[in-house]
Formats: C-alpha cells, sequence, structure tokens
C-alpha cells in the first residue's frame, strides 16, 4: 500500500449526493484497503438538523442491517458506546469482552459478514455533531496491527471527507466563507502540511497569530478541528 499523502485526499474525487452514491463510495474504499466493510452512523445530527438523531451508511448486508435494527443493536452496540465517548480512533478488541452480551454481539456480526477485527473513527461537529466511521477485516490476528496502523491514517482523513458530505446532505448548505488574506496564507500552508512554527517563520508573524488566524479559519468554516478545517476548504475551493 503507498504512503500516506494528504495531498492525494484532498485532489480525490469524492461526491455524492444520495445514499445510493454514498454507499458505493463505501465499497470502493473498503476494497481499497483490504477491508470487509465501512459503516458511517450519524449518532447525533446536532442541533441544525430536523432528522431523527440516529442514522447509517454502510456497506453491510440487507439481513445483518435488518437484524441491526429490528433488535434495537444500535442501542446497545458497545462500538457506538465507546464513540460517544472518545476524542480518538480506537480498536474494537476492547469492546468484544466488556461482557458475555457484547461478545454475542461480534459474534453474531461476524455470522452476518462482518470481519473479527475493526476500529472506528469519532467524529465530533462543531455544531453538536457526533458521528463514527467503523472499518472492519477479517485477517490472520498477527497481520491485524500492521494493517490496522497502516489504514487508520487514510479513513481518517477519508472519514472527515465523508461526514461534511453525509451532514449536507441532511441540511441546507452554509454560505461560502470569506477568508482575510492573511487567513487564506495560514490555511494554505497547514494543507502543505507545516506546522505553526514552520508557517510562522515563512511569513515572518508569531506562533500565537498563526493560531489565532487558524481558530478564525475553523470558526468562519464551522469546523471541528485544524484537519476538518483544512479539507474543508479545499472542498470549497478557498485554497
Amino acid at each position: 500500500m503507498a504512503g500516506f499523502s494528504v495531498e492525494q485526499f484532498i485532489t480525490d474525487d469524492i461526491e455524492f449526493s444520495s445514499r445510493e452514491e454514498a454507499i458505493g463510495h463505501l465499497h470502493k474504499t473498503a476494497a481499497k484497503y483490504n477491508g470487509k466493510h465501512i459503516a458511517y452512523g450519524i449518532l447525533n445530527p446536532g442541533k441544525q438538523s430536523p432528522r431523527l438523531a440516529f442514522d447509517a451508511i454502510s456497506t453491510y448486508s440487507e439481513d445483518w442491517l435488518q437484524r441491526y435494527f429490528s433488535q434495537n443493536y444500535h442501542v446497545i452496540d458497545p462500538v457506538i458506546k465507546r464513540a460517544a465517548n472518545s476524542p480518538t480512533p480506537f480498536d474494537w478488541e476492547a469492546e468484544k469482552h466488556d461482557s458475555p452480551q457484547e461478545s454475542a454481539f461480534f459474534g453474531e456480526s461476524v455470522e452476518h459478514g462482518l470481519g473479527r477485527q475493526g476500529f472506528a473513527i469519532p467524529i465530533f461537529g462543531p455544531q453538536g455533531e457526533l458521528c463514527a466511521l467503523s472499518f472492519n477485516a477479517d485477517v490472520p490476528d498477527k497481520e491485524w496491527i500492521e494493517l490496522r496502523n497502516e489504514v487508520m491514517p487514510h479513513l481518517f482523513l477519508f472519514a472527515y471527507q465523508f461526514n461534511a458530505l453525509a451532514l449536507n446532505i441532511r441540511k441546507p448548505q452554509n454560505k461560502r466563507a470569506n477568508l482575510s488574506m492573511r487567513e487564506f496564507e495560514v490555511l494554505k500552508w497547514a494543507a502543505e502540511g507545516k506546522s505553526v512554527w514552520e508557517t510562522a517563520q515563512i511569513l515572518s508573524i508569531s506562533d500565537h497569530s498563526v493560531k489565532s488566524y487558524l481558530q478564525n479559519c475553523q470558526r468562519k468554516l464551522q469546523c471541528s478541528n485544524k484537519l476538518h478545517t483544512v479539507v474543508t476548504a479545499v472542498r470549497q475551493g478557498l485554497i
């Protein structure tokens, strides 16, 4: 697998306007990274969305989805519970053994075609959104850690790209943000992978100023962190 490249991802064409198109992107991405399935869940759409709190887009089989929702598994799913309280991506392994109920849940998921291993990426938005993207695979245990560590950086950025489009289906588009010239410059160097210190040296300004401009960009674009801000700016054609 090729090494991680932000430039590769911000130039990738990830566009969809329907659930079917979104599922197609998930299938393509799962296959690209040797996974079995990818699932995206909107656990809380935030105060800007009029729709129900829980929604999901996934590559799972219809049989498993029917079983999952008919049994209200989204209420007991340990991955969802962990995502609601975890600021960082996490491996499923610890959640498999919390209780006999959790062990039975994961065992049943494998019977319906999910992989034995997986990880989830929580996504927290500025309007109270709570979403998560989950990747699972079925490889020998000794190969899983290597695969997980290799794939996670790619899917972390993909998760934010996918999330922005999925949420945009559910609510009106925000007006295009107007960035100042200095904000534009700082964000451009952030997209190039420069640190706060490196950007400060390039622009001959203080570290504090760089951080302040980045915070302004994040606020104007209504994003939750620096990476989300860069991805959003690229997708809006601002940089």
